[in-house]
């Protein structure tokens, strides 16, 4: 893992050279999952190197507090698990993915120390909500994301998708509810290509039709993670990265350009399921642990597995993958086995991945 946090620290500049200059190449995709195929994965938070790793800057304050400069409150504690399943409708020649993540977070009274107010806030929404509850003077929120989405096998246009959402967020005084499903059609029948875009929220239908860009492929956001996994990551390093475009049906007015990048010396050995904690001089990352035994930031022992990863920055998502490159038999696969998501960790479970 020798120079991989250099790749981070450059990683902004690398990105921001993409935007400007608008990088076209984008790898051709590649199937490399099974007709029939489904991964599991644990999730947790991230520690408080892991989030300042990725990109979210803030500090530890004296109470052992991660504040961010945009105020928003991240949990103390989050656990949970992630189940993503794709299947191939022949007739059709398309691949659907669904996926379902549901999340416990824990919101101590300490992480309201600057504003009680907002505490009290809190707690009240945590009395009258569905998917928050009140454990002592802690918070607790059951969070779920059920996303679907539907696209051609050849090429990976997308056809539709949907994601219901049920999370809340604590921040800047504010404690409000995400409660919406949004569904995504695409019409490539005229001219220009259209998506249509229907949101239930609050009791409340809206419907928008979005112009995408013509004779340029836009991806749908709920198949991010297959699409990476369809690239040569050996093309994309060579490249330099890659300007993709998506869209993200939740309220936006437009489609979002991204930049993956890949590092030249993007393959490196990681213990899958390890926690870091911090980085070396030389750029090696440090694990938590105890003597010889790899643990969690709360000092709890933990089973880890030596894996050989490849990894790709995705630059306006707060997102990082690592895709297994192991020298087996399935490394053709590719398969995803950890992802950062803004404050949240997911490693593929043990049983998935050695099922492939």
């Amino acid at each position: 893992m020798k120079k991989l946090f250099a790749f981070f620290a450059t990683l902004i500049l690398i990105l921001s050279l993409l935007t400007g200059c608008g990088a076209a190449y984008v790898p051709p995709s590649t199937i490399r999952w099974a007709e029939e195929e489904t991964l599991k994965y644990n999730v947790r938070r991230a520690s408080d190197f892991e989030l300042t790793y990725i990109g979210i800057t803030g500090i530890t304050d004296e109470n052992g507090v991660f504040q961010t400069p945009n105020l928003q409150i991240i949990p103390s504690d989050a656990q949970g698990s992630y189940e993503t399943s794709v299947s191939f409708n022949s007739a059709e020649g398309t691949y659907t993915v669904s996926s379902t993540l549901n999340v416990t977070e824990i919101y101590t009274k300490k992480l309201f120390a600057a504003d009680m107010d907002l505490h009290a806030t809190a707690l009240q929404k945590a009395a009258e909500s569905d998917i928050m509850r009140i454990d002592g003077e802690d918070i607790v929120v059951d969070v779920s994301v059920i996303s679907i989405c539907t696209f051609k096998a050849t090429g990976m246009l997308p056809v539709s998708s949907s994601k219901t959402v049920k999370s809340v967020f604590i921040g800047a005084g504010v404690c409000a509810e995400n409660d919406f499903l949004t569904t995504v059609t695409y019409d490539y029948s005229q001219k220009k290509p259209y998506a249509n875009v229907t949101t239930l929220a609050g009791g409340k239908t809206t419907e928008n039709s979005i112009k995408l860009k013509n004779g340029v492929k836009t991806y749908d956001n709920e198949q991010i993670e297959l699409l990476l996994r369809s690239f040569s990551l050996s093309s994309l390093a060579t490249a330099g990265g890659a300007s993709i475009n998506i869209f993200d049906g939740r309220g936006l007015s437009g489609v979002m350009a991204a930049n993956a990048v890949v590092p030249k010396a993007y393959s490196f050995d990681y213990q899958l399921g390890g926690v870091w904690k911090d980085v070396e001089s030389n750029g090696n990352l440090v694990y938590y642990k105890e003597g010889e035994n790899y643990t969690d930031v709360k000092g709890k022992i933990i089973e880890t597995i030596k894996r050989n990863v490849s990894i790709i920055g995705f630059n306006g998502l707060n997102m990082i993958y690592y895709f297994d490159s192991e020298d087996t038999a399935a490394r053709d696969k590719q398969v995803l086995i950890r992802m950062q998501q803004s404050y949240l960790v997911f490693d593929i479970t043990p049983e998935s991945l050695f099922q492939i």
